[in-house]
């Protein structure tokens, strides 16, 4: 475009005629003719050019805007450029937070109670579902199930470590020794407790029974070697074992059960952080009865869910001054 200006600009008027004054042109037919056709070519040069004039100053002056127009869209895709290459740099800082320090553990007399559920049992789909070769006494004992998830009470352990239990306390059931022994690897605590009051509820344990066609079955406790063969070894033994006979109790007297289990344990242990480990009928009745803060008027604790409670001395009815922690709950 620039060219087209530069050759208009140079345009010069066409050149006169070499004519001198006094002359004057052949009257011949042919030399007449001749002169008009020159005339009318010159009229025509002359009115080409005043066409092409207003033509390059119109050029010239879109020219400039035009070049004003392309600076101004090259700073904008710029400013913009600049712009996101500032917003991805913070996203990156923000996707790297600084590490938090690690919490302090909790020690002192007035020590943490942890209540914990045990981990998932092998008959979660059915009795039937059940594989017999990880429940091989299935129809000896079918109130008694093995856990089919040992991940989960590793990650409850992992989270659990911080806070420094020095005592485990578990059910004489299986799949709560299988658990307790899992977290007191996981945790660094190489004995395990076991308090029968602590056991499944007995209406729950008939439920088994049933649903595995049986319906009278006696119900026998496993062998000292027994349970610390279920506790899975690696350091990890058999402690005291609080041998009482639990017998058919309705609703009120387990938890008449359990209140004494929890205050004579946590009297047992004295200063130390008391970790239990039991049953989902046993957990997610006692919690509704302690008195905890209100904001949690009911927690139901999943399979190797645990909340860490805050308490104050030993008693009948321990009161809870706060929740420090809870895993794997349900808010009711």
């Amino acid at each position: 475009m620039t060219f087209l200006v530069s050759n208009w600009e140079s345009e010069s008027e066409p050149e006169a005629d070499c004519q001198t004054e006094g002359q004057q042109e052949p009257t011949s037919p042919v030399a007449g003719t001749k002169r008009k056709r020159e005339d009318a070519e010159e009229e025509s040069e002359q009115e080409e050019k005043e066409d092409t004039q207003p033509l390059a100053k119109k050029a010239r002056r879109s020219y400039i805007p035009g070049m004003l127009m392309g600076l101004w869209r090259w700073l904008t895709r710029q400013t913009e450029q600049e712009e996101s290459e500032e917003e991805e740099e913070g996203e990156g800082e923000e996707q790297q937070p600084e590490a938090e320090p690690e919490p302090t553990p909790y020690t002192g007399r007035d020590g943490l109670l942890c209540l914990m559920r045990h981990s998932t049992r092998q008959d979660v789909n059915g009795f039937e579902a059940a594989p017999l070769d990880q429940w091989p006494d299935k129809m000896h004992r079918p109130y008694d199930p093995p856990i089919s998830d040992y991940d989960l009470p590793a990650e409850a352990g992992l989270k659990l470590k911080k806070y420094n239990f020095q005592a485990i306390v578990s059910s004489p059931y299986r799949r709560c020794l299988e658990t307790a022994g899992i977290v007191a690897r996981t945790i660094g605590v190489d004995v395990v407790h076991v308090d029968d009051r602590l056991g499944e509820w007995c209406v729950e344990v008939a439920r088994c029974c049933r649903g595995a066609g049986l319906n009278e079955m006696p119900m026998e406790r496993l062998s000292e070697e027994e349970a610390e063969k279920e506790l899975g070894g690696g350091g990890v033994r058999l402690g005291e074992w609080n041998k009482v006979d639990i017998g058919l109790a309705d609703a009120a007297g387990l938890m008449d059960r359990v209140h004494g289990a929890v205050a004579d344990i946590t009297q047992t242990h004295g200063p130390t952080n008391v970790l239990l480990v039991s049953h989902g009928d046993i957990a997610n009745r006692w919690l509704p009865e302690a008195e905890y803060i209100e904001e949690y008027s009911y927690i139901k604790l999943n399979e190797s869910g645990f909340v860490v409670l805050k308490s104050n001395e030993a008693g009948t009815r321990p009161t809870v001054l706060d929740i420090v922690e809870s895993h794997l709950t349900e808010e009711m």
